[in-house]
């Protein structure tokens, strides 16, 4: 076997345990599909370098692992724990443990792998420009770190147990808080916060779904 048949063979390998298609890889990495197939199908010799990288960094890998055939690296998922419906309000199910969820999304491209996340589905159409069950990753917090999130987006949990997914700003009163809407809702104001986690990127399903 040449040395193109065995990228080829290993391109595909990590494909599949990427758990993604053609077309899926290609709107991930920004490369047309055909460019894919006609490697893939052996109808061209090689892939760019720049090419061969954007497909890597898509499905979370180095170029080298993308070429490793043997290469244990895989695509990291996150549990996807709940909804953010109207209002930019969350709804998680009960009695969801640290290995549990809806189901799982792929982490998108450009997010590194060496944090924790969690994920929650769009519902509606309350978070312009977001289209409904895109997915929304933030990093998983158990706490709430001020210098960390003020002026961010994040899924927050109030002291009344309410979660919602907004921007925090500094409060009126001394720790409190105000949340800000990113579709121009009347803010939120003085309100305690037990818990928030950073908003760290935004997909579309068809690209991070199994």
């Amino acid at each position: 076997m040449s040395e193109n048949d065995i990228r080829r063979a290993a391109l595909r390998s990590a494909m599949e345990r990427a758990g993604i298609n053609v077309h899926g890889w290609s709107k991930a990495a920004g490369v047309p599909a055909s460019t894919i197939y006609s490697y893939l199908d052996g109808k061209t010799r090689s892939l760019r370098e720049d090419t061969a990288r954007r497909l890597a960094t898509a499905i979370g890998l180095t170029l080298d692992q993308l070429y490793d055939e043997q290469s244990t690296a895989h695509t990291k998922w996150v549990w996807v724990k709940g909804l953010v419906g109207a209002g930019a309000v969350v709804t998680v199910m009960d009695g969801v443990g640290p290995n549990e969820g809806l189901y799982e999304v792929a982490l998108p491209p450009g997010a590194p792998a060496d944090f924790d996340y969690v994920a929650f589905e769009i519902r509606g159409f309350s978070m312009p420009p977001a289209q409904e069950r895109w997915i929304i990753y933030c990093l998983d917090r158990q706490a709430f770190q001020p210098d960390e999130v003020l002026g961010r987006a994040c899924v927050v949990e109030l002291a009344d147990g309410k979660l919602m997914f907004k921007v925090v700003r500094r409060g009126y009163s001394p720790g409190a808080y105000n949340l800000e809407s990113w579709d121009g809702a009347p803010l939120i104001e003085d309100v305690q916060i037990i818990r928030a986690m950073p908003f760290v990127s935004i997909a579309d399903p068809h690209i991070v779904r199994k």
